[in-house]
Protein backbone atom coordinates (compact mmCIF):
# COMPACT_ATOMS: atom_id res chain seq x y z
CA UNK A 1 0.00 0.00 0.00
CA UNK A 2 1.54 3.29 -1.07
CA UNK A 3 -1.05 5.68 0.32
CA UNK A 4 -3.70 5.70 -2.39
CA UNK A 5 -5.37 8.58 -4.13
CA UNK A 6 -7.45 11.38 -2.66
CA UNK A 7 -10.91 9.96 -1.91
CA UNK A 8 -13.89 10.99 -4.02
CA UNK A 9 -16.33 12.41 -1.47
CA UNK A 10 -19.28 11.83 -3.81
CA UNK A 11 -18.63 8.11 -4.31
CA UNK A 12 -17.79 6.68 -0.91
CA UNK A 13 -17.83 2.96 -1.73
CA UNK A 14 -15.02 3.13 -4.33
CA UNK A 15 -11.47 3.24 -2.98
CA UNK A 16 -8.51 4.22 -5.14
CA UNK A 17 -5.62 2.29 -3.64
CA UNK A 18 -2.06 2.26 -4.88
CA UNK A 19 0.60 -0.38 -4.49
CA UNK A 20 4.16 -0.97 -5.58
CA UNK A 21 5.85 -4.10 -6.84
CA UNK A 22 9.55 -4.22 -6.00
CA UNK A 23 11.86 -6.56 -7.92
CA UNK A 24 15.38 -7.56 -6.96
CA UNK A 25 17.15 -9.55 -9.65
CA UNK A 26 20.46 -11.16 -10.38
CA UNK A 27 21.21 -9.11 -13.50
CA UNK A 28 19.63 -6.21 -15.36
CA UNK A 29 18.03 -8.25 -18.15
CA UNK A 30 16.44 -10.69 -15.67
CA UNK A 31 14.98 -7.83 -13.64
CA UNK A 32 13.75 -5.96 -16.69
CA UNK A 33 12.01 -9.12 -17.95
CA UNK A 34 10.38 -9.66 -14.53
CA UNK A 35 9.21 -6.04 -14.49
CA UNK A 36 7.64 -6.41 -17.93
CA UNK A 37 5.98 -9.68 -16.87
CA UNK A 38 4.47 -8.07 -13.76
CA UNK A 39 3.23 -5.10 -15.79
CA UNK A 40 1.71 -7.39 -18.44
CA UNK A 41 0.00 -9.54 -15.77
CA UNK A 42 -1.52 -6.67 -13.77
CA UNK A 43 -2.04 -3.66 -16.04
CA UNK A 44 -5.55 -3.45 -17.45
CA UNK A 45 -7.02 -6.21 -15.27
CA UNK A 46 -10.73 -5.77 -14.56
CA UNK A 47 -12.89 -7.44 -11.89
CA UNK A 48 -10.24 -9.72 -10.45
CA UNK A 49 -9.38 -11.12 -7.02
CA UNK A 50 -5.68 -11.23 -6.14
CA UNK A 51 -3.67 -12.64 -3.28
CA UNK A 52 -5.85 -14.20 -0.61
CA UNK A 53 -8.93 -13.31 -2.66
CA UNK A 54 -10.56 -11.13 -0.04
CA UNK A 55 -10.49 -7.91 -2.07
CA UNK A 56 -12.01 -7.58 -5.51
CA UNK A 57 -10.19 -5.15 -7.75
CA UNK A 58 -12.54 -3.46 -10.20
CA UNK A 59 -9.62 -2.14 -12.17
CA UNK A 60 -5.82 -2.21 -11.97
CA UNK A 61 -3.65 0.10 -14.01
CA UNK A 62 0.04 0.84 -14.05
CA UNK A 63 0.83 4.43 -13.10
CA UNK A 64 3.98 4.32 -15.20
CA UNK A 65 6.10 1.89 -17.17
CA UNK A 66 8.18 1.20 -14.08
CA UNK A 67 11.92 1.29 -14.10
CA UNK A 68 15.37 0.43 -12.91
CA UNK A 69 16.27 1.85 -9.50
CA UNK A 70 19.91 0.88 -9.77
CA UNK A 71 22.34 -1.69 -8.50
CA UNK A 72 22.16 -2.33 -4.77
CA UNK A 73 25.78 -2.08 -3.58
CA UNK A 74 25.13 -4.34 -0.59
CA UNK A 75 23.59 -7.22 -2.53
CA UNK A 76 24.98 -6.55 -6.03
CA UNK A 77 21.46 -7.08 -7.38
CA UNK A 78 19.58 -4.87 -9.83
CA UNK A 79 16.43 -3.35 -8.35
CA UNK A 80 13.28 -2.31 -10.19
CA UNK A 81 9.86 -1.02 -9.16
CA UNK A 82 6.48 -0.27 -10.67
CA UNK A 83 3.44 1.43 -9.12
CA UNK A 84 -0.20 0.56 -9.75
CA UNK A 85 -3.58 2.13 -9.10
CA UNK A 86 -6.16 -0.40 -7.89
CA UNK A 87 -9.82 0.52 -7.72
CA UNK A 88 -11.81 -1.44 -5.16
CA UNK A 89 -15.39 -1.41 -3.94
CA UNK A 90 -16.08 -1.75 -0.24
Amino acid sequence: DTGGMKPNVDITDIKMRTFQVFISANGYDTGKNKLETVRDLLHGRINVYLGSGTIKFRRIQALSAGGHLGLNPATHRDEFSINFLAETVE
